[in-house]
């Protein structure tokens, strides 16, 4: 008898103290919102397409030459161009 007494009280005691924690009405939260950040169009061009063909004179070769160091000058700003976007974002 003298445990059911005590089961009672500790029941009433619980059950108190749950219940100063409802609240009379819930609280509606928004769904968060995802935002996707994307890389501006300008920094995600192709990068140059190589040059193949012939090469039948000196010219040919400097031309080339000249044509890869710009196509790769091209990439690497793209790439540093990327790169400071992404910083940017932090």
């Amino acid at each position: 008898m003298e445990t059911r007494k005590y089961v009672r009280s500790w029941l009433a005691a619980c059950l108190l103290t749950l219940s100063a924690c409802s609240t009379s009405s819930p609280i509606v939260v928004p769904a968060p919102e995802v935002v996707r950040e994307t890389v501006p169009a300008t920094l995600v061009r192709p990068c140059p397409a190589k040059q193949r063909g012939p090469l039948k004179a000196t010219a040919d070769i400097v031309n080339r030459l000249t044509y890869t160091e710009g196509a790769l000058a091209t990439c690497a700003a793209q790439v540093d161009g990327v790169r400071a976007w992404n910083e940017g974002q932090k």
